[in-house]
């Protein structure tokens, strides 16, 4: 097995550079150009306490690429509502999260939402990267709270990719494998680096 001074000689053969590195994890189960709108507007809901009661617009811009790509305005069906950026907002500020049960024909035809995505503008913001937006909720008092969303700076350590991981593995493993049987799963991919083989995991699947 090849040691630490070998894959630094492979890194700097290949200029040093792997692009698996930067690879990103999707927190939520939307297009990946929804992410970063729907963490700034979980943030900001969870900081402020804000609802639909006492929000009056949200106000966000975005990338090209998420405005490209997540182009649906008035979604009719629960996949339009993962390609929909006034939708994505509106999910998150309602429930706080953009899960896999959301995304349904009935959730993006509830009143509440419909509601709310008429008071959500998304526009371009021509210097955000695909995994950045910036995100303004005014509420009806006349406050108004903003956040910045870089992904790439949020989760560029190992670590908080691995945070993000597991808990978007746990989240779906869980209630098919059972708790107990999947924490012991993700534990052992988590110990692969130190594992002579694979026949913890293989075993466990």
């Amino acid at each position: 097995m090849a040691g630490e001074a070998d894959w630094g000689r492979l890194l700097d053969d290949w200029g040093g550079y792997w692009s698996i590195r930067e690879v990103l994890f999707k927190l939520h189960a939307s297009s990946f150009c929804t992410q970063a709108l729907i963490e700034g507007v979980i943030a900001l809901r969870s900081k402020h306490a804000l609802s639909t009661a006492n929000v009056l617009a949200i106000r966000a811009q975005v990338s090209r690429m998420s405005m490209e790509n997540a182009r649906v305005i008035e979604p009719v069906s629960g996949m339009e509502g993962k390609f929909s950026l006034p939708h994505a907002a509106a999910q998150a500020l309602c429930y706080g999260r953009a899960t896999e049960s959301d995304f349904t024909d009935a959730r993006v035809a509830e009143p509440a939402l419909r509601e709310l995505r008429a008071r959500t503008a998304i526009r371009l913001g021509p210097t955000l990267g695909w995994a950045q937006a910036q995100v303004s909720i005014e509420t009806v008092d006349g406050r108004t709270f903003t956040d910045e969303v870089d992904l790439h700076q949020r989760t560029s350590a190992a670590s908080e990719k691995w945070r993000v991981v597991r808990t978007k593995f746990d989240r779906i493993a869980r209630p098919v494998l059972g708790a107990p049987a999947a924490d012991r799963l993700a534990d052992g991919v988590e110990r692969l680096d130190g594992a002579a083989d694979l026949r913890e995991v293989l075993g466990l699947l």
